[in-house]
Order: C-alpha cells, then structure tokens, then sequence
C-alpha cells in the first residue's frame, strides 16, 4: 500500500477508490509483495462496502482476488515456524520483518485471529503496494450509483464500529506481507477493465429496503474470459534461476549454441568419423540441447486416509493416477514419481528377493503365532497384519489349509509359503534376483489400473503381489517434475510390518525435503505428524514441514460457536448478506412464476419484464456465488491461520532448532475448479493451496539449477568457442614442418606432465582414500577401540534401569525395537539413544575434528589441480614456435577447462561430505536403520518370541547381556560397521574425482591435438570460405556471451 498519508489509498473519504488498475510489469513475472501500511482511519460504514481482505492488503485487493481478473490471485502461503527476532524500542519488544516465509510463535492472549496473528510473518518485509487506486463506478442489484453518493451518506456509530473492527483485522493480517502472484510467467499481464464485483473493497451488498422487481436493477455484460487454467501459468519461485531475466539470458545462451550448430552442420566435415571438426560439432550438438541437471527428492508420509494420494494427483495435476480410498495398501510400497519428456505413463517395479521376503514371512508368522497360539494381546496388531498379507498374496490356498499358518512347523510353513510365491506373476517365479518389471500405458486410468492389479486381483483364484514389491516408480510428464523434482509417497510410520517402517527410515534419510501429511482437524493433536518430525530430526534431515489436508471441511454454524470478536462479526455479516441476496433470488424466481402461471399466458407486453427479471435473477446469482467465494474464503482462511499459529507453538516447543513450513491445501477444490476457465477458477485454485506447495516444491531444485546453469554460460561455452577459434587458427596459420615437431615435443611434455602430477599411480592424488583413512584411524578408531569397555559399562546401566518397568511395558518397547512410548513411559523414548549417550557426548568434538581435517584435504586436492594447470598455462604462454594469436586462445581455453574441471571435483567433494554425515547419522542415533538399530534387531527379535512363564525376566536378561556386553561386542561391531562404511566411501570419492580428472584430461589432449598433429589444418584448407564462417559466428557468440554473462551477472554471484 501507498505510504503516503495524502494518497488515495489512504484516504477513506475518496469517492472512485473500489479496487486497483494492474499496470503492465516488467518483468511480466515480477512478485510484488504486499506490506505494512499506516493503520486505517476510523471509516463511516456503509452496509453495501464490503469486508477488506483478510490475507492481503486492503486497498489493493480482495480476499481472493477479482473473479473476472485472473491478474490478482488469493494467496494460501507457506509459513516458517521459527521464534521472532526482537527489537527493543523504549521499553516496547517489536517483532523485527522477516525476509522469508516464516510463522511465528503467537504471543497474543486476544480471543480473535486478530490478535493471535498479530506478529505472525508471512511473505517478508513489508513493501509499498505496486498497484494504485483505479477510479470506478460501483453498480448494486438494484441501481447505478457513483461510489462518492454513497459514501456521502453519515454512518451510524454501529456501523462505524463493525467497519472499524474488521478493517483493523484486513489491517493486521494484510501487514503479514504475503505477496501477491502473477498470473502468466512470460507474457506481460495485461490491464485488466474494470467490472464491478462483491468481492473489491468498495463493493456494493444489496440493500433489503429497496422495493423489490425495482425497474433499475443491475445488468451484468461483462464478457466471459474463457482461457484455460494452465498449470505452467503459475507463478514462479521467487529464485534467481526463475527470475524472468535470467531466464531471459539462460534461453539466449541456449539458442546461439543452436545457431552455433546450424553453422557447422553447413559442411560435410561433421559427418567424417575420427574429424578434429566433427568432435566440436558433437559437443555443440550436445550442449544445444542443455538442461540443468537436478535431483531432489521431496517425501510424504503419513498414514491411509489422510488425502496423501489425493495430494499428489493434486500436485501432478493428474487426476486419478496415484490410488485413493481407505485401503492401507494404497500406499504400502514406496512409490516415486519422475519426469519424463512422453505423454505415456510408465511404471517401473522393484522386487524384493527371496532372502528378504523370507525374512518377511518369518517375521509375519511369528507375530501370527504369538498372538493365536499363546494368546499374546500385544501381538494382536502383528497378527491381524501377517493375515492380511498372506490373505493378500495366498487366499486361494489358506481357503483350504489355514492351519499351515499355526499347525506346522516354523521352516515348513516358510517354505510352503515360498512355494506358493514362486508360482505367482513376480520375479520369484522366473528365479530373478533384485528384478526389476516395466509396464507402460498410455493413458493415467490405464496406468492406474496396472498399478491396482499389485493391490487386488480381479481373479478370485490368484493373489495379489503387493507384498512382494519394494518400490514402485512412475515415469510422466507432469510440471512439477519437469525441474529434476522426485516426489516420493512413503508408506506411514505406523505400519506395524517393520520391513516397511525401516524402507521409509532408510528412504527419509536420502530425501531433501520431509513432509508429514495429516488432516487439518487433527492437525495439532496427530502423534504421526510428531513421529515424522522426530525421525526426520534423529535422520539429520534439514528440510521438513507439515501439509494439512482437506481444509475445505469446514462447517458454517461450528465456525460461528468457535470464532469470536471480528471474526465472528466478519462471519455473521457475510452470511446475513448471502441470506439477503439468496431471498432475492427467491422473490425474483416467485415474479417469473407468476407471470409464466398468468391464466391468460403471456403477453407481449410482459416479454421486457420478464428479460429484465431473467437478467436480475442472473446478476444476483453471480453475486451469491462472489458471496459464497467471499465466506468460504473467510472460513478456511481464517481455521488455516489459526492451526499454523497453533502448530507454531507446539513445534517450536518439541522441536525449537528446526525450522518447519506449513501449508494447508484441499485437493477437493482443486480438482473441483481445475477444469474450469482460469478467470473462474484461479481464486479457487490459489484457495486450495496447491499451487503454493507446487511451487516450493519446484524452488527446491532452483540452486543446483543455477549453479548448473552458471557453469554451462560461464564455463561450458566459452570452452566449446575455444577449441573451435584453436580449430580455425590452425587452418589459417602456416607453421613448418621443423617448427611443427618442436611444438609437438613441447605439447607432449605438457601433457606427460599433466598425467604424472593429477592421474598417475604416484601422484599425490591417488592417495586421497590412503590420507583419509590415516585421519579416521587417528581421530575415531583409536578412540572407540580404547573407550568401548566404559560404553558398554555405561549402555549396561542405562538397561538395568528399565528392568524396574511393568512387564508389559517393557514387552511394548521390544516390540517396537525399543523405540517407543506407552500409558506408563508417555514421552517417546529410544533404549539405542540411552545406551549409545555416554559414547555419542565422547565421539562429539573428535567428529568435527575428522570433519575439518577432511574438508583441508579436499582443498589441498584442489590446489594439486590447481598448481599443475598453471604450470601448463605457464609453459604455454613463454613458448615462441605456437603463434602468438593461437596461444591466447590456447590458454584463455585451458583456463575454463581449469574451471570446469576445479567445479566437478568440488561437486564430487560435497556429494562426499553428505555421505559423511549420513555415516554420522548411522552411527550415533538409535533409528531403526542406524547401524546399531540393525545390531540389536536380532535381540528384539528374540524378546519378541518370548513367551510363558520367565518371559518377562528372559526379555530383560536378552537385552541386559547385548548392551552391557564385557567383552565390547556392540560397541566393538559399531566401531567395525562405521569404519568400513567410511573406507568404502573414501574409496568411492577417490575413484569418482580421478574420473573427472581423466574426462577433463582427454578434452585438453584433444584441443592440444589441433596443434600437434595438423589434422585440423588440413581440414580448414579444405573450405576456407567455410572457416571464415565459423570463424565469424565464433566471434559474434563470443561477444554475446560477455554481454548476456555481464547482465545476469548479479544472479551467477552463488
């Protein structure tokens, strides 16, 4: 909003103030954010002005934005929870703006969402409004009247109240600063005419004391904007990779490499096999067709019934694709999504092998015999599961003998159990191991129904072969996707088969990005959202949130017992004003009945009327669906804000270190209004939420694409414009033979020297894994040998201090591999974390130590790399046989070669410091797939299987002898595990950047090969006039890449 006191925006008593022009933009994608303006004046009110938006600024938009302009959308934005910096002023604590999305923890005792929001921070610094007041005319049901006569009118005290009452709420929420959307990403947006419409700021209700069938009742003409909505319109992520210019530059940069290829593909030489030439044509080709490449995996969990499924159709815009309903094994499998640049659906499928599922029917039959045979009631869960499975996967079989599941022996029934898998349609039956199937369809429907066949079987004599598969990955083309985006539906934490548990554990470790799914009503009490989080934050997982579903389920008359002060007035108002314009409606419908019942029929002279009362009936329906629009955005808008804040609290208090997004979305009316037109359905769209998540989701991967992007503007293309002008050069300069074969034997030297100081066995790095393991040994090996009596001592006494828990108790945590909580212990508690304390809280400053001392290595590979490339730009640059013109280019070339190849090892570096932290993370928590979770399965699994007289004390001595173990065997075989796991990757990076460096070396052997064998020559001198053009479109490239490269040089600064 205008600051300025004297503007219109902030003068109440302006007559043509109704709602603001969108001027043209530049660029069209640009985000304006809305921001703090000076609180409103106490304004006479008028029962026709209608309610300011609560989620933006007032003056500049309504709740939801214009119907009939698509340019001004609603926002449902994403919060931050994290506590508010404060700022002392005189004695007063002030809540300093927040550059990012955040929500913070509410301090305000008021009983209305005014208060609770007051310091909450949505969308950043509070800015001036962009957009001006436009001048209006506003048209009622019943009248043509000029803003100004009506606000002329005086306004009861009442009315002044209730108008001052929701403007100060409009005015608290708008100064969150959420930011307004564009509503096409690269086209300007257009301005947008002015039609009259409910839902602007100085709107117009119907005014019940007017005599109704009035003969000036309002006539609507506005013309209908049928363009679709289109997914790819939406806004952008506020990134610099998506930021219009830079995109503007990135696709320039793109389209001179294709030009670039046009050029060459002009001669026959690109087609001759081993040709100097052809190889630069190849590369040109190949970086022509660029893409940022970009991986990140986004993770949802949460268990069936939630709308997880229902979410991701959402966020795929494809209705129907991943399978919805109450079933449990809708999502029993891990089931990711990848981009594919097809319109068919593929769905590719990983099989367990035997060793595994046979491991998994042991545990399933084990659970099903304690429960039926020894009447365990803790069992009961484990047994209603392990028949289900069998049921799933064997029903024509158990119809007729059951009792193998109780009656024999455990390694006949496994085996029996296994024979009848192999005679099913999965991999077993063809004797695969870890196999994998491919299923291609070409329609979402169709590609669902293949997915259903691994769920239910349409034969009643066969079974299903859900039980069987690990992951399930769906290749489509879905926006969302398109970026590198991985999105993954994860089976929920509380499936009792711990196969499943432990592949969302080992999933939720490689994810970029956790969010825990959950109902919006329940929200703030589900114990799954808290599991999620937990697990996230013991996995070392940086980035999590939570998602609240089916925020369309909101009921009118609870609303209006729950809410209080402004909101309830706001609530109570707009539904008065629906109920008005509804009886209208219903006095309009019984006019037409009369004169359609007329005995006589009817006349000519009722046919004006009967238009007229046609064309009201019309407008007022118009008007009830704004009004309908207007409460439904109220009522979710205002629940949503009050469970973020709420959600707020109780995250910051569980979890205060992590910061944690929250969205609440309704996949219902996404689905509801996607099909419509984008002018009818965008506030819908942008109500629903969806488009907000999709477009986080698509800002994960904006970092990696600009520094991808970076590399192939900065980098990439000026090497590819310099081995093709060394190309040219070598036609266009005539060197001797004499003087050809001194600088060949200097090139060879050049490039011995290369291979001797970066790829030889002897050089420095070659040792790399030797150096690494040294500094492991030295700061964690030594240690945990000499320190693992005192763990073990320590691990045994933090065990004995359980044995005083109920037997039922203790029976619960080993059931759930000690990671638990019950009635009695109702904090969730680890026995892995309590037995590992002592050695985590000795291991803590020796890590770090490891760390820094891995990080120095990493950089003295770097400056090996370094050194060894200036010794060669050195050589080069004193030698007198190259032509000095030539030698310019030459090392202007290797120097991004230098770069390129400096980038990629620095890459491989850090893809090795995230490996180090997942071994941290497997070493020192107790999650179920750490390496002692996988140390101490084989005991849980033995206390499980206790059962009798003596069970309770047997469970105690089982878990006692583990941890407290005298000879060390835990924390010896924990030392072992993250040695080798350390080594093997040490292993992996020395072998990774030595590839990169060899990839890198080729290339300057190919350049260095121009000059030393006259190849190129010769095929220059073949078409000169053909050189010359290459040589011209080089240089006009060249100089197009300084200028695009100066421009976005703001944004390549990473």
């Amino acid at each position: 909003m205008d600051s300025n006191p004297s503007s219109s925006a902030s003068d109440p008593t302006q007559s043509q103030s109704s709602r603001p022009s969108i001027n043209p933009r530049k660029p069209s994608s640009e985000i304006f954010i809305f921001g703090a303006s000076p609180s409103p004046a106490r304004t006479p009110f008028s029962r026709d002005m209608a309610l300011p938006s609560i989620e933006r600024d007032g003056e500049a938009s309504s709740i939801i934005g214009s119907l009939s302009s698509p340019a001004v959308h609603f926002r449902a934005p994403s919060f931050s929870i994290s506590l508010p910096p404060s700022v002392e002023h005189g004695g007063t604590t002030t809540s300093s703006p927040s550059p990012s999305a955040r929500i913070l923890t509410p301090n305000s005792t008021g009983d209305s969402l005014t208060e609770r929001t007051r310091n909450l921070t949505l969308g950043g610094p509070a800015t001036p409004s962009p957009f001006p007041p436009q001048e209006n005319t506003i048209s009622s049901p019943r009248r043509i009247l000029p803003v100004s006569s009506r606000q002329s009118s005086p306004a009861s005290p009442s009315q002044q109240a209730r108008f001052t009452f929701t403007s100060s709420i409009a005015h608290e929420i708008q100064n969150l600063g959420i930011g307004s959307s564009s509503s096409s990403r690269n086209s300007p947006v257009p301005i947008p005419t002015p039609p009259r419409h409910l839902l602007s700021p100085q709107s117009v209700s119907p005014d019940s004391t007017r005599r109704r069938r009035s003969g000036s009742r309002r006539r609507s003409n506005a013309q209908v904007n049928e363009e679709p909505y289109r997914v790819e319109d939406e806004q952008p992520p506020d990134a610099p990779f998506h930021h219009p210019d830079f995109q503007r530059g990135y696709h320039q940069a793109k389209n001179l490499v294709s030009d670039l290829t046009s050029v060459l593909r002009q001669s026959s030489l690109h087609t001759e096999p081993a040709s100097p030439f052809a190889g630069h044509y190849e590369r040109a080709q190949t970086l022509s067709g660029f893409e940022c490449p970009a991986k990140r995996t986004v993770g949802l969990v949460g268990v069936s019934g939630v709308g997880k499924s229902s979410l991701l159709n959402a966020l795929l815009d494809v209705n129907g694709l991943a399978k919805t309903g109450g079933s449990g094994a809708c999502t029993c499998v891990v089931t990711e999504f990848h981009y594919h640049n097809r319109n068919d659906f593929v769905a590719v499928v990983d099989y367990f092998n035997e060793a595994e599922i046979t491991d998994h029917f042991r545990e399933l039959l084990n659970g099903y015999r304690r429960y039926y045979l020894h009447r365990d009631e803790d069992s009961k869960d484990d047994a209603v599961l392990a028949r289900d499975t069998f049921l799933a996967a064997f029903e024509p079989h158990l119809r007729q003998s059951e009792a193998l599941l109780l009656e024999v022996d455990m390694e006949t029934a496994l085996n029996t159990l296994l024979l009848w898998a192999k005679k099913l349609d999965t991999p077993l039956r063809d004797g695969d191991i870890n196999a994998r199937r491919r299923y291609e369809s070409p329609t979402p429907k169709e590609c669902s129904m293949q997915l259903k066949k691994f769920i239910s079987s349409s034969n009643p004599d066969r079974g299903v072969v859900w039980p069987f598969i690990r992951k399930i990955s769906i290749y489509l083309k879905a926006y969302i996707l398109s970026q590198g985006l991985v999105l993954a539906d994860l089976p929920g934490l509380k499936d009792t088969n711990s196969a499943r548990v432990k592949i969302t554990e080992t999933y939720v470790r490689s994810c970029d990005e956790i969010f825990a799914i959950c109902e919006i009503r329940r929200a703030v009490s589900d114990q799954g959202v808290q599991d999620v989080l937990q697990l996230a934050k013991r996995a070392n997982v940086r980035n999590t949130g939570i998602i609240c579903t089916q925020s369309e389920v909101i009921y009118e008359d609870e609303a209006a017992c729950d809410l209080r002060g402004g909101d309830a007035a706001t609530l109570k108002r707009l539904m008065e004003e629906r109920h008005e314009v509804a009886n209208q409606i219903g006095d309009i419908k019984q006019d037409l009945k009369d004169i359609e019942g007329k005995p006589n029929g009817i006349s000519v002279g009722d046919v004006p009327e009967l238009n007229q009362l046609n064309t009201e009936k019309k407008s007022l329906e118009a008007e009830k669906e704004r009004l309908e629009l207007k409460l439904k955005s109220h009522l979710m808008v205002t629940r949503n804000l009050d469970v973020k804040g709420k959600l707020a609290t109780q995250q910051h208090e569980e979890f205060p270190s992590i910061e944690q997004k929250v969205f609440c979305v309704s996949s219902k009316d996404y689905w509801t209004y996607r099909g419509k037109s984008r002018e009818k359905a965008q506030p819908y769209m942008d109500l629903s939420g969806i488009p907000m998540v999709r477009r986080h989701c698509i800002s994960i991967v904006a970092q990696s694409q600009l520094r991808a992007a970076k590399e192939f503007m900065e980098k990439e293309i000026p090497v590819l414009l310099g081995s093709i002008k060394i190309w040219v050069q070598s036609g266009t300069q005539k060197i001797g033979a004499e003087r050809r074969a001194t600088i060949r034997n200097m090139l060879d030297e050049v490039d011995r020297e290369l291979q001797e100081k970066l790829s030889m066995p002897g050089s420095s790095l070659r040792k790399t894994s030797q150096l690494m393991k040294q500094e492991f040994k030295e700061h964690i090996s030594e240690i945990m040998r000499n320190q693992s009596p005192l763990w073990s001592s320590a691990a045994g006494k933090a065990s004995m201090d359980w044995n005083g828990w109920h037997f039922s108790t203790y029976t619960a945590f080993c059931r759930n591999y000690g990671d638990h909580s019950t009635g009695a212990v109702p904090y969730r508690r680890c026995w892995n974390d309590e037995a590992m304390a002592v050695m985590v809280a000795r291991m803590d400053s020796p890590w770090d130590m490891l760390r820094q001392r891995l990080t120095s290595l990493n950089n003295q590979s770097g400056e090996l790399i370094r050194e060894a490339m200036d010794g060669v730009i050195q050589s080069l640059s004193t030698n007198a046989d190259i032509p000095s013109e030539t030698v310019e280019t030459l090392i202007v070339t290797l120097q991004h070669r230098h770069n390129l190849l400096l980038d990629e090892v620095d890459q491989t570096h850090e893809l090795f410091e995230e490996k180090l932290r997942h071994i941290e993370t497997a070493t020192f928590t107790g999650i179920r797939t750490s390496i002692i979770g996988e140390l101490m399965k084989e005991s849980y699994e033995k206390c499980k299987n206790e059962l009798g007289t003596g069970s309770d004390a047997r469970r105690k001595h089982i878990i006692n002898t583990r941890f407290g173990d005298h000879a060390c065997g835990l924390f010896m075989e924990l030392h072992r595990c993250c040695r080798d796991k350390f080594s093997q990757w040490a292993e992996e990076l020395e072998n990774r950047v030595q590839e990169v460096i060899i990839s890198h070396l080729e290339a300057v052997q190919t350049v260095l090969s121009m000059l030393r064998d006259g190849h190129a020559a010769l095929e220059g001198d073949r078409d000169p006039e053909f050189r010359g053009r290459v040589d011209d479109e080089v240089e006009r490239i060249r100089r197009e890449m300084e200028r695009i490269n100066e421009q976005l040089n703001a944004f390549l600064v990473i």
